[in-house]
């Protein structure tokens, strides 16, 4: 999963975007950023992703756990700033993240084709005492845009800011390469 072949064109989108969506001219006024409300103090989530979700960031734990692919798999420490928890949560209360039905996202009938060896993601996340749990996977390709889909993508796309580099940088090397 984590292979030098598929890890750096995977690294370099995710940068491409993150300096995109963190450039100035997208960047919010500096007024707003100071304004936001720090996360609450049970904030915390676990964001899985990968090849049978095997990939785990569990920040209440402060570990990483790395797909080795055969054999068990490693944990290592890693924590976030608490900057980067302010704007992950402050992400999550933009998008109405907490008041999206559960489950979520309902599962679609109607696919136009799917794709093998597809990554399964879940993202549970805990605040003010409430707790969401959201799965989903990109097996299926699906038609159209649903704007929930985007707004979780937004809140995806900061959790990957944070994690996709230093996740290729600390994993040990799997044991064996996924094809």
């Amino acid at each position: 999963m984590f292979s030098n072949a598929n890890v750096r064109p995977c690294v370099a989108a995710l940068l491409i975007v993150a300096m995109a969506i963190s450039s100035p001219s997208h960047a919010e006024p500096r007024s707003k950023i100071q304004s936001r409300r720090r996360a609450p103090s049970d904030f915390q989530f676990v964001f899985r992703w990968g090849a049978d979700g095997r990939m785990i960031f569990d920040s209440r734990r402060g570990t990483l756990t790395c797909d080795m692919v055969v054999g068990p798999d490693s944990t290592i420490a890693m924590t976030l700033t608490s900057a980067q928890l302010d704007t992950l949560h402050a992400t999550m209360l933009e998008v109405g993240m907490f008041d999206l039905p559960e489950p979520h996202p309902p599962r679609r009938t109607t696919s136009v084709g799917a794709k093998s060896q597809f990554n399964e993601l879940t993202l549970e996340v805990r605040a003010d005492g409430r707790t969401k749990s959201f799965r989903w996977d990109d097996e299926d390709i699906y038609p159209g845009h649903d704007p929930q889909w985007e707004s979780l993508g937004r809140v995806v796309m900061t959790v990957w800011r944070y994690l996709a580099v230093p996740a290729s940088q600390r994993c040990p090397a799997p044991r064996a390469w996924r094809d």
